[in-house]
Formats: structure tokens, C-alpha cells, sequence
């Protein structure tokens, strides 16, 4: 897996204010190693260095986190400057990618873990909230929207299909206060609807009844 680029945006917003939790551009120079933690769970981890990529239109400014090494996992972290409720207000996460050379599997997708949370052993097993972002596979090429609700994680019933070229994508999830959401895939909405409907967070709303039995004298024919 290889992408030159990664930049977020974690925010939370109302109708008349919003308050941004976290910004990255990576474009103050070596200062993101201060802010980000590498994961050490593992001696075969990929690294990654400061880059524009191959082609840029101002290379000092639009600049990314690049991973240097095929057929690698990769795992880094940085913490938000305060944890956030979003009650009564909209969840807002956007970052961009950019997957520089045509990868057989591979993503570049972001997760966001609780607070109890250590950046030194972070691996794909810790428990992590939300995980969104692309994933790209074969022919298996998706957009992960990923909830963990009481320590179990719900894959998005819905298929949003990932761009498979070579040019910078933004990713946006929206989670709004009345418990609906919305994807958009360079600004353009892809998934939409219900929190409830799209994924099997809650329970169904019936079910059948295990004791129920048909009566003994039950007709079978039609009347």
C-alpha cells in the first residue's frame, strides 16, 4: 500500500458554531513527529516519510504523510486537543488521499479510538469507535463506514464503491444529532439515510417468538 497524502479534519458543528478538535496539513516539516506517535506493536511496520507525492501544485504546502514500503501494515496515531461530545451537534470527519500507484490491497483509512487508548501498541485488534475510509481490494474496492456500538463493530449494510485511480480523493462522514449521516466522496454525497435502518446496531424491532407453536387442531386448508 502506498498513498502520498494524508490530512484530516475532525470537527463537531452546530448552526451557528463549530469547533474543530483536530487539523493536520503536515506542512510545518519534521513538527508532525511530535504530534503523531508510531505505533512499536510490531518490527515489520511500515515507515513513513514527508512527501508531495509525485506531482503537486505547491509542494511545500500540500504535503502528506507517504508510506515508503509495499506489502506493509502501517500504524500511527495522534490525540485530539480535548475529548468532544457531540450531543445536539454535528460529528463532522474529512481527510484526503491520494493512492500514487495502482495497489492490488490496500487502504488509507482513519480510526478513532476511545481515550484510554495507547499509541505505542496500536494494532489492527485495538478497539477502536469509528473507522471510515477506503479500502481497496481486487475487485472488492469499498468505502469502510464502521461503528462500535458495546464493544462490537457494525459494517455499513449499504456499498459505497472507493475511486481506484491515481488522484487525490476526500473522504467526508457526516453524523448528525437526529441519528442520520451522510458520506460524500469529493464533496459529492454517496450514502445517506438512517443510522438505525443502515447499520444493525440496535436490535430488530420483531422477532419471532420461540414457544410459539401451532394448535393441535390447527386446519391446514385454506377457508
Amino acid at each position: 500500500m502506498k498513498f502520498s497524502t494524508v490530512a484530516c479534519v475532525l470537527g463537531l458543528g452546530a448552526v451557528a458554531s463549530s469547533e474543530v478538535f483536530l487539523e493536520e496539513t503536515f506542512n510545518d516539516g519534521d513538527a508532525w513527529t511530535k504530534r503523531w506517535t508510531v505505533s512499536n506493536y510490531r518490527d515489520d511496520l511500515g515507515k513513513v516519510e514527508l512527501s508531495a507525492g509525485k506531482w503537486f501544485a505547491d509542494e511545500k504546502e500540500l504535503v502528506g504523510l507517504q508510506t515508503t514500503e509495499d506489502y506493509r501494515f502501517y500504524a500511527l496515531a495522534t490525540s485530539l486537543k480535548k475529548p468532544f461530545n457531540n450531543t445536539d451537534k454535528d460529528f463532522v470527519a474529512q481527510f484526503s488521499v491520494k493512492h500514487e500507484q495502482k495497489i492490488d490491497c490496500g487502504g488509507g483509512y482513519l480510526k478513532f479510538y476511545p481515550s484510554k487508548f495507547d499509541a505505542k501498541t496500536f494494532n489492527g485488534d485495538s478497539e477502536y469507535n469509528i473507522m471510515f475510509g477506503p479500502d481497496l481490494c481486487g475487485s472488492k474496492n469499498l468505502v469502510h463506514v464502521i461503528f462500535n456500538y458495546k464493544g462490537t463493530n457494525h459494517n455499513y449494510k449499504k456499498t459505497i464503491t472507493a475511486p481506484t485511480d491515481t488522484l487525490t480523493h476526500v473522504y467526508t462522514l457526516i453524523v448528525k444529532p437526529d441519528q442520520t449521516y451522510s458520506v460524500l466522496v469529493d464533496g459529492e454525497e454517496k450514502g445517506a439515510g438512517s443510522l438505525i435502518e443502515d447499520w444493525d446496531v440496535l436490535p430488530p424491532l420483531k422477532i419471532k417468538d420461540p414457544n410459539a407453536s401451532k394448535p393441535a387442531d390447527w386446519v391446514e386448508e385454506p377457508r
